[in-house]
């Protein structure tokens, strides 16, 4: 509404417009939002108000008073939306402190203004707040002003349906409001890409089998109506046909989403690079370089034992030598251990609660280039001989290639430039990344009462295997995660030796070793005590300081042992 015009000279009372402002102060108290906005002009003079009955809507439906920086914000969200309705995407970050009423004010408030039958609104929180945040907005829109609270769920064996995407249409066209996790639609979009996969690989096989079979143009004119959805009057492939409509309502359900509005609750939490990280390993199960290969089989976790050990050596002096000892091999040792004892001196370097890197540069510096030469010492014993020590050393302290004849040279042994480019990536990316974690905090070993506590969490279900035997991410201090694995098998491998070596062998590990070992005697052939298995043994129980009845004594194993002995 207009302002009343000014006064004239001498005259009393009050203009509307005034009148106005001091409304709007009335059914304003000191901090809060009143849905009677004074609109003032560049001198400050009031010329009208906005009256906004959403915002009064709210503050009736929710029983509190709305302060000026949430409607703020809640009119800033809605303006960038706006603006990038005819353009490209538009987005927006705020920032609130904790208590600002972020879920309780400004999400339903947004959900007011902008699920409105046109697009999809759907707010994505952290799991632990989905029950609380469904809980605020039903409780909001249930009413005086009601809207349908829906929950997007989806997991890995969560299969795409038609009443998937019915239901996210009528919360779109009936102005409802779609609850979801951060792990649901990361789950969504990785079974797309896997169904995407699935039917990729199943074109292609189909289209190897046409070029095979076919006859002319017919033959290929009848694999490409498959291709494009149009099978074939012969008949056609059941798991493509089903593919399809997966993938066809999967596109449905994108298409929705990219139409829509997408609030994300605690931000910094759920774009987390490393904390929100979800994989689903696709495709059958292939062994990993040097794992089983006849050159240099198993050589995936002796690189990294061999690259732990001269810290094991510097923590209790000992280690297992996975190099014939020598004096070149000692003096490694020696020199390795003085830089650790540097590092801690500069405080580069801890020792508690157990050996651990602090300072990447130290690294560097001073371990990084012995370490390389301690690693030299397995390549040379392992027959990799196509190019020279100094070429083997540039490669693996910098990644430099060899010269082009020495190159072609390696490319007619593959293996040996494959072992090369692992102790490379091992040595500059693996190690000083595994050395700077503590155990027990960052990762560690499941002991049996907390195998069993994730049997009960997880609905009864058998714990994998390679949770069971191999190092899981932990959350906190003696707080393994509930599911989650290392997705990279290198930093698995290497932070499970680190969690041996410092938790030492659990009673099941001991008992499964012994019954290998008794297994692995009965295949054997010979007098007992003069069986592999059964020397194995023995050196087991001299080297924890005891003995054997019947061997006759004998003294403990050496401190650095040769690798047969091992």
């Amino acid at each position: 509404a207009p302002a009343s015009p000014p006064p004239r000279p001498g005259g009393e009372g009050l203009t509307l417009g005034s009148s106005v402002k001091n409304l709007g102060e009335l059914l304003s108290p000191r901090g809060v939002l009143s849905p009677f906005r004074v609109e003032e002009d560049e001198d400050e003079a009031p010329h009208g108000f906005v009256y906004d009955p959403r915002l009064l809507i709210f503050e009736f439906v929710s029983t509190l008073l709305l302060r000026e920086e949430q409607v703020d914000l809640v009119e800033k969200i809605v303006r960038t939306l706006s603006a990038g309705a005819s353009g490209e995407p538009a987005a927006l970050v705020s920032q609130l402190i904790m208590g600002a009423g972020k879920t309780t004010v400004v999400l339903p408030l947004l959900a007011l203004y902008l699920a409105d039958g046109s697009q999809l609104l759907m707010q994505v929180v952290p799991a632990t707040l989905l029950t609380f945040t469904q809980g605020v907005l039903r409780e909001r829109f249930s009413s005086f002003v009601p809207k349908a609270v829906y929950t997007f769920s989806f997991d890995r064996t969560t299969a795409v349906t038609p009443q998937l995407v019915r239901k996210l249409r009528e919360a779109e066209g009936h102005g409802g409001l779609v609850c979801s996790t951060p792990n649901a639609l990361k789950s969504f979009a990785l079974a797309f890409l896997h169904l995407m996969h699935e039917l990729s690989n199943q074109y292609n096989k189909e289209a190897q089998t046409a070029t095979r079979d076919a006859s002319g143009f017919f033959g290929a004119q009848s694999w490409a109506s498959g291709l494009f959805g149009k099978p074939a009057a012969h008949g056609g492939g059941g798991a493509a046909s089903r593919s399809r409509k997966q993938v066809g309502l999967c596109c449905e359900v994108m298409a929705l989403f990219q139409r829509g509005v997408l609030i994300l609750d605690e931000v910094d939490l759920i774009l987390h690079p490393l904390r929100a990280e979800l994989n689903w390993p696709l495709g059958e199960r292939k062994p990993l370089d040097f794992t089983s290969e006849r050159h240099a089989a198993g050589m995936r976790w002796e690189l990294p034992l061999h690259l732990l050990d001269p810290f094991h050596f510097t923590a209790r002096g000992e280690c297992v030598m996975c190099v014939p000892r020598s004096r070149t091999s000692e003096q490694l040792l020696q020199r390795i251990a003085a830089a650790v004892a540097r590092g801690c001196s500069r405080r580069a370097m801890t020792m508690r609660p157990h050996l651990q890197l602090l300072d990447p540069q130290f690294y560097e510096r001073e371990l990084r280039p012995l370490l390389a030469r301690w690693l030299l010492l397995l390549l040379l014993k392992l027959g990799v001989k196509q190019i020279d020590e100094e070429e083997m050393l540039g490669w693996l302290e910098h990644g430099r290639s060899p010269p082009e004849v020495k190159a072609s040279a390696l490319k007619r042994h593959v293996w040996q430039g494959k072992l090369l480019n692992l102790s490379h990536d091992l040595l500059t990316t693996t190690l000083p990344f595994v050395l700077s974690k503590v155990d027990r905090v960052s990762y560690g070993l499941l002991s049996a009462d907390q195998v069993e506590r994730t049997k009960r969490e997880s609905g009864g279900g058998p714990v994998p295997t390679s949770r069971r035997l191999l190092a899981v991410p932990f959350l906190g201090k003696d707080t393994p995660s509930l599911a989650s694995e290392f997705s990279h098998p290198d930093v698995l491998i290497s932070l499970t030796i680190l969690a041996y070596s410092h938790e030492g062998l659990r009673d099941t590990d001991v008992r499964a070793a012994l019954e290998w070992l008794r297994d692995e005697m009965s295949q054997q052939f010979g007098p007992y005590p003069k069986r592999a298995a059964a020397l194995t043994y023995l050196r087991w129980v001299e080297g924890a300081g005891a003995r054997v009845r019947g061997s006759g004594g004998g003294a403990a194993v050496p401190a650095a042992r040769t690798d047969d002995a091992a």
